[in-house]
């Protein structure tokens, strides 16, 4: 059992853990104002998130939220009062705050998220000024309500402003039975529609990976690995996530019913519905419905994988800088459509193998270019085409 081999056991590794802020605990209503209280309660909900609170046309931050936001978006810190003489230490940073005006949201989320990689849950204020004085009440009974209508994560993105439509936006799971020699990798690009589950041997975790270069990952809780060999391994997988590719790492716990009652296929599966309906709030949209976990179980045969090392040395699709710049994808790319793009880059980066589909691709190219008008009518009525309406 894992407290019987502790000795051995390591914790994981502390760049792939969840940032979380520090929360205050609940503090007597002389301390805290109504307004800051109904902040606290809706932080707690939403941990591991910059929560970005609607006060009238603006968004504030508080606390380390505040001195985060602050850092990466070069915005001003503010103190709302003067520290007075015997204030705790939890009081005083709720008096620490940032803020922006509503109407730039959308640049502000995409630095955090995109550039920063930071999850963040909007709190917006979903009854007027008017309504909760009409509504009446005392203390937090008359503060304007105020709820979490939505989690933005790298994985989840559907903001066309934010996404890249040559480039899939990957969220990714991995489930493992323990003891076993297989893994199971489910991912989704919600913008496009796209999922699959693979079965793919342990071994090839990271070459997998690499080809999907997923925005965000999500792994199970440490509390859900059941041995020392096991949270080595993915320990192991979750350095190799953060520090090669890139990947955002999301831990959750693996405890409903659908998790508890399912293999390793349907639980990798379940894991990216659960995380969707978790981000996509009190919404039953297309974007979770998409992503139920009944999806054919497939293998990817016929493929070339490289390892972590090898594929960043070759530079295919991903420069040293970490840019589509000076690498191979944007060397050869002439594509006319955010489609074609796609797929361009999944074939660089899982070359085939089979002699067969090689030559079978080869001879469709050549009969291409032995029919230039057939080629550019062809290039012509791609580019006219509008891509399909995203999911």
């Amino acid at each position: 059992m894992l407290r019987a081999a502790s000795r051995r056991w390591r914790p994981w590794p502390a760049a792939c853990r969840s940032y979380t802020t520090s929360i205050p605990p609940p503090l007597p209503s002389d301390n805290v104002t109504p307004m800051l209280r109904q902040y606290l309660e809706r932080k707690q909900e939403y941990p591991d998130c910059m929560l970005l609170f609607q006060v009238g046309d603006f968004y504030e931050l508080f606390s380390d939220d505040a001195r985060r936001a602050s850092n990466l978006l070069n915005i001003t810190l503010t103190r709302k009062t003067k520290a007075k003489a015997g204030m705790s230490r939890e009081r005083d940073a709720l008096d620490i705050m940032c803020g922006f005006p509503l109407s730039s949201l959308n640049t502000y989320v995409e630095k955090l998220v995109r550039q920063h990689g930071e999850k963040v849950a909007i709190c917006n204020q979903v009854e007027s000024a008017l309504a909760a004085k009409q509504r009446g009440g005392v203390g937090m009974d008359s503060l304007v309500q105020r709820q979490v209508v939505r989690v933005i994560t790298p994985g989840s993105l559907t903001e066309d402003s934010m996404l890249l439509p040559t480039q899939n936006n990957y969220l990714a799971s991995i489930s493992k039975e323990p003891d076993q020699a297989t893994c199971h990798i489910a991912y989704t690009d919600i913008s496009t529609g796209e999922f699959v589950v693979l079965t793919v041997h342990m071994d090839d975790v990271d070459s997998e990976l690499t080809r999907l270069q997923p925005s965000e990952l999500l792994v199970p809780a440490q509390d859900d690995v059941a041995n020392v060999q096991d949270s080595t391994w993915w320990r192991q997988r979750l350095e190799n996530a953060m520090n090669a590719l890139g990947t955002v790492v999301t831990f959750r716990k693996q405890g409903s019913v659908e998790f508890a009652n399912s293999d390793a296929s349907v639980a990798a599966a379940s894991m990216i519905h659960e995380y969707l309906a978790y981000t996509h709030v009190g919404t039953p949209s297309s974007h979770s419905h998409a992503c139920k976990p009944s999806s054919a179980v497939r293998q990817l045969v016929g493929r070339m994988r490289f390892d972590v090392s090898v594929w960043r040395s070759l530079e295919l699709t991903k420069s040293m800088q970490g840019t589509r710049k000076h690498t191979l994808l944007d060397a050869i790319d002439s594509t006319k459509t955010a489609g074609g793009a796609r797929l361009l880059s999944q074939h660089l980066v899982a070359p085939l193998l089979d002699v067969g589909d090689i030559n079978q691709r080869l001879d469709a190219v050549e009969s291409l270019v032995h029919a230039p008008y057939v080629l550019q009518k062809l290039r012509s009525l791609l580019q006219g085409h509008l891509a399909p309406p995203k999911i």
